[in-house]
């Protein structure tokens, strides 16, 4: 499966250009790939030859503004798996409600805010790798969000790759903290090997990247890939381990 992460960065002015990039490669570390537009015609132009999983638009751009190429992008369907994230403050739009809701389609009104365009990225790459037509699927999750939630009927698993998980439990209103899910380990399989429904919500502590599995194809996936069969075998010992030294 492809790990790269393809940008375009739009923006008229080279230094704020070099330093959303710079912004993105702490965040997204080497692997990413960049592409960049200064004026509204361009950025369409990239768009069409070379779709990026994320294009980040400043609101003001020379020729047509970030929302009127949000506007653009959402209604083309040759497009539907790139994310936008507008440099802008928020506006109400009954054309890009929906998208906005779905995380499509972000507003970030100050690079000065790095967590909130942190945020802004990790859930804009989430919106367009989940379209993947995989087996499985890379995820990308802010801290806070939830991945599973407590009581439901499980359907798939995650492989953390990257960050930090942790399991909540609640109970009579109180919450519990049963601990954390670290790089390398599964979460949510349980549910697949008994049958009985999730245990506990499972939240990001961190910025944090996963493989989400679906359960009618975790069988095949783990046949076919042993580090992710050991991965497996050894999270359910820790999690053994942890269970008899209460």
């Amino acid at each position: 499966m492809k790990n790269e992460r393809k940008f375009l960065i739009a923006h008229p002015d080279e230094k704020t250009r070099t330093h959303i990039a710079e912004q993105l490669k702490r965040l997204q570390g080497d692997d990413c790939q960049f592409s960049m537009a200064i004026d509204g015609r361009e950025t369409l132009f990239k768009i069409q030859n070379a779709p990026p999983h994320v294009a980040i638009i400043e609101g003001a751009l020379p020729g047509r503004s970030g929302q009127m190429v949000a506007e653009w992008l959402v209604s083309d369907e040759r497009f539907n798996q790139v994310a936008a994230i507008v440099l802008a403050a928020p506006v109400e739009n009954s054309t890009l409600i929906d998208h906005i809701v779905s995380k499509r389609i972000q507003f970030v009104e100050s690079l000065d805010d790095t967590a909130a365009f942190d945020k802004a990225v990790v859930r804009a790459l989430d919106f367009s790798r989940h379209g993947d037509k995989e087996e499985f699927f890379m995820r990308f999750f802010a801290p806070g969000d939830l991945l599973m939630k407590q009581g439901e009927k499980g359907d798939k698993c995650f492989l953390v790759l990257k960050g930090r998980l942790k399991a909540v439990r609640q109970v009579d209103g109180a919450e519990s903290i049963l601990g954390y899910i670290e790089k390398g380990e599964f979460v949510g399989e349980m549910s697949h090997i008994n049958g009985e429904a999730r245990i506990a919500d499972v939240l990001a502590a961190e910025t944090t990247q996963a493989i989400e599995i679906p359960y009618d194809r975790l069988d095949q996936v783990l046949f076919r890939n042993p580090i992710w069969a050991r991965a497996l075998m050894k999270s359910l010992s820790r999690r053994l381990k942890l269970a008899t030294s209460e």
